[in-house]
């Protein structure tokens, strides 16, 4: 980007403005989600915002309740070793 200096008024080529993009890989954001199973504790855990998950999801075209869906069939089907809270073990 080129600005203008405020002291001479010649154009100064300045790079860098502005805040960095966190860079999260979605792969971290995925299993973020599957060990906390809410978005806010995600978040925190990761130092983003909950929208960036949002984000992150939409741009990669799953839904939260898609992600959250696919880890319950997981204890369902017995692939994970524990069940998730909530769900009843029979015999």
């Amino acid at each position: 980007m080129i600005i203008q200096c405020p002291y001479c008024g010649q154009p100064v080529p300045v790079n860098g403005l502005g805040r960095k993009p966190l860079n999260i890989p979605l792969k971290n954001v995925l299993e973020s989600l599957q060990t906390h199973r809410d978005v806010t504790a995600a978040a925190r855990e990761l130092g983003c915002s909950p929208s960036y998950i949002f984000s992150a999801l939409k741009k990669n075209g799953l839904k939260l309740n898609e992600v959250i869906k696919d880890i319950k069939c997981l204890f369902c089907t017995g692939i994970a070793a524990t069940p998730a809270k909530g769900i009843l073990q029979s015999g």
